[in-house]
């Protein structure tokens, strides 16, 4: 990959240049109704190439990758950029003498994608469905992504990863239960706890009623927390909050959230982060919120030039810290009166500028009295200011991986 971007950049005759070569294999099976229903094993490849001088630039892509398309691929792009306005907001390559981190994400026996792990998971996951009256749906993937990036001012580097989901929903009629596993190796995903897990919470869940009141006390398992704090990274851009368009505007340095919520990226942790952007700009460890109090924004070159501020791009990983070590269950333990969720779904913004969102639990609701689960809880619609949310946390337990977010099961005091 390193050779072929060079042959790219040595044909590139304008001065400004950043080549970026992406490889992705995706090995996947999917299954429904307690039948696979896909199976497919895809490979693509893609350059990406910028070009641009004295304030004019363009971009173009394309999956030929061969010598011979290179040139003419080069001088397309330069032509379209010649002829291009000028952008105000135009930016050279990164300064040569980037040093990027190592990071050690990718597992040989994940990114040979063997077929039959995948068979053998969602067998399992239907066997156990089947046998226990319930339908079973989900996804299984195995991932290989290489990228690397090379610049005009002399920068270049490289990356290989490989990543695992299982993704599984079992349902009887109303009640159902989900559950989505993430590892950068497979093995490290534990198929069999998985699924018998997910069964019994469905048996769990049978028979729901109505929600017996709002506003108190609530467990969120790790899950639940997760899928809020994607809305939270989104309030980070810098510009966006200069601009007066987010949450975040004005709060540099200034208390957002309660004590308890630290945020911050670690790019050799359980979720691994990518070494560099599509830029040729470096990653690096950052905390987010600390203790409640907003530290860093995302800011790209552009907006740091124009503030004078450093750049900061995102690693890819997002940790929410845990207080203690603590499971869902000794959370529970610790409510007198309240709910226990697991995972929230359709979320939608209601006001972008106080982090307000509304959705819908999904897979699990259950009323808890004297630190007992007593019964199962329809689904509900909620809405939520997310900062005024998390202020509100008591305690915060171990943290688990989701996908890209690593998120620790969290009790929630009810608004006073």
């Amino acid at each position: 990959m390193t050779a072929f971007l060079e042959r790219v950049l040595e044909q590139a005759s304008l001065p400004d240049a950043v080549a970026v070569l992406e490889e992705r294999r995706r090995a996947t099976s999917r299954f429904g109704q307690n039948r696979v229903t896909q199976s497919s094993d895809t490979f693509t490849r893609n350059l990406v190439l910028s070009v641009g001088s004295e304030g004019r630039k363009a971009s173009a892509s394309t999956h030929r990758i061969d010598p011979d398309a290179a040139g003419a691929f080069v001088r397309a792009t330069e032509e379209a950029a010649l002829s291009a306005p000028v952008d105000p907001e135009y930016m050279p390559p990164v300064e040569d003498g980037q040093v990027y981190p190592l990071i050690e994400s990718y597992d040989e026996e994940t990114a040979a994608a063997p077929a039959s792990l995948r068979s053998d998971a969602a067998s399992a996951a239907i066997s156990a469905a089947e046998s226990s009256g319930m339908e079973a749906a989900g996804l299984i993937e195995m991932r290989t992504d290489r990228s690397c990036v090379a610049t005009s001012t002399g920068n270049m580097a490289f990356h290989e990863s490989t990543g695992a989901v299982f993704r599984l929903t079992m349902d009887r009629g109303v009640p159902s239960s989900y559950r989505s596993m993430a590892a950068t190796a497979w093995r490290e995903i534990d198929v069999p706890g998985t699924v018998e897990g997910v069964r019994a919470e469905v048996l769990d869940a049978a028979d729901p009623r109505d929600l017996p009141e709002r506003g108190t006390d609530m467990v969120l398992e790790p899950q639940a927390v997760a899928d809020l704090v994607p809305y939270i990274v989104y309030m980070l851009q810098a510009r966006e909050a200069d601009e007066g368009l987010t949450a975040f505007s004005g709060k540099l340095d200034q208390k957002v959230t309660g004590d308890l919520i630290t945020m911050y990226s670690d790019l050799h942790g359980p979720v691994p982060g990518r070494p560099f952007d599509d830029e040729g700009l470096p990653a690096q460890d950052i905390t987010w919120i600390e203790n409640g109090v907003l530290r860093t924004h995302l800011c790209n070159r552009f907006w740091a030039r124009k503030t004078g501020r450093p750049p900061v791009s995102s690693p890819g990983c997002f940790y929410l810290g845990g207080s203690e070590e603590a499971s869902s269950a000794d959370l529970v333990k610790r409510l007198d009166r309240g709910l226990l969720i697991r995972r929230f779904w359709y979320i939608r913004f209601i006001d972008q500028k106080e982090l307000s969102l509304t959705g819908m639990t999904r897979d699990g609701v259950f009323w808890v009295e004297d630190g007992k689960v007593r019964f199962p809880v329809r689904d509900f619609r909620w809405n939520e200011h997310v900062l005024d949310l998390f202020a509100r946390t008591a305690f915060l337990g171990t943290p688990e991986r989701k996908d890209s977010v690593m998120a620790p099961p969290a009790l929630i005091r009810g608004r006073s």
